[in-house]
């Protein structure tokens, strides 16, 4: 599996940082989102047995990535926005290899309300939120991760604070050469932005 953060027009590797635990115990954690009272960090810890720290952040590239649920006395472990936590580990399964984790992150442009549809083979694993708090205003975007298994779609759709529209789509094709293809973020009608809201395929996020 590979580890993709997806941000307006670019794809980047992860990278972990290293975080401090309340015993004072150091290891690498992946974050995605924003702080904030309206904002949400998503966060996914990685295998101390094989990651341990030895610098202040790792770049996570390669393929042979794979996550699991932490789990504690038996349960699943869940953060305070009802998000599973997971574990990030190695993994030599030729199967898995092909997959991708897509850290996307929406960019916010001043968005009042952003909408975001995901289509094809692939699953929401979690949702973080971006953004910036400005006095009482807050402008937040969905921050999705995403475990792409074969041909998907991602597309979002926004109002801004001036009442305009926007939207972009994400087509990804997993296989030995990953695919990306990302058009820019375009205008589009209060309809199109209206008729997109309502449909079924939108993510309660």
């Amino acid at each position: 599996m590979k580890l993709i953060n997806l941000t307006r027009n670019k794809i980047d590797t992860m990278v972990a940082s290293v975080f401090v635990n309340k015993k004072g115990k150091e290891y690498y954690n992946i974050k995605h989102g924003s702080y904030g009272d309206a904002l949400w960090l998503w966060r996914a810890n990685l295998d101390y047995s094989i990651f341990k720290p030895n610098d202040s952040s790792i770049t996570l590239d390669g393929d042979d990535y794979s996550i699991y649920p932490i789990r504690n006395n038996g349960e699943i472990v869940k953060d305070g926005k009802g998000n599973v936590i997971y574990m990030v580990t190695k993994d030599n399964n030729h199967f898995h290899k092909k997959h991708i984790l897509i850290f996307w992150e929406i960019p916010n442009d001043n968005y009042i309300d952003v909408v975001v549809k995901i289509k094809g083979d692939c699953d929401l694993l979690g949702t973080g939120y971006n953004g910036k708090e400005r006095g009482e205003k807050s402008y937040i975007s969905p921050a999705p991760i995403i475990e792409v298994h074969g041909d998907s779609v991602l597309e979002w759709c926004a109002k801004d604070n001036n009442g305009n529209y926007f939207k972009q789509i994400v087509t990804v094709s997993p296989n030995e050469n990953t695919k990306f293809d990302i058009s820019k973020i375009s205008s589009v009608t209060e309809s199109v932005y209206l008729d997109f809201k309502k449909s079924e395929e939108c993510l309660k996020i």
